[in-house]
């Protein structure tokens, strides 16, 4: 692990798997930097709300295959980036809120150049999950 405090930079990781910001403290995970992948790279900055181990998400194909996820964290109000390697068909991204609150995190997903972006939809809803199809 390294970590330090980083005022206002802008860092180029290509390689890197998993990052984790909270306020100034970056603290960079470089155990699986050699990051390659041979079908489809899905990048996703989600940051955490109040309750961050209440959050969890999944993308999987259209024969409900699960191909990624992630969740369970620990640090509220915190920057989490993933980077995922799944197939091309894998279109479902999921973001669960176990206890629908509807206090849910903020999340950017880049898949194949395309962004989206679910900035807190699920706040003043009581849901307990959104779909959004990252093939669209």
């Amino acid at each position: 692990k390294l970590s330090g405090t980083i005022p206002n930079q802008i860092l180029e990781l290509p390689n890197l798997r998993t990052l984790r910001i909270s306020g100034s403290l970056l603290t960079i995970d470089l155990t699986e930097a050699d990051f390659s992948c041979n079908e489809t790279i899905v990048v996703m900055v989600l940051t955490t709300d109040s309750w961050p181990s209440d959050t969890t998400w999944n993308i999987a194909t259209s024969q409900g295959s699960v191909a990624a996820s992630g969740g369970g964290y620990s640090d509220s109000s915190t920057l989490h980036l993933e980077k995922v390697c799944i197939p091309l068909d894998a279109c479902n991204f999921t973001l669960f809120d176990r206890f629908g609150y509807g206090n849910g995190p903020s999340v950017d997903i880049t898949r194949l150049g395309k962004a989206y972006q679910i900035d807190g939809t699920l706040r003043g809803t009581v849901t307990d999950k959104i779909d959004v199809d990252i093939c669209a």
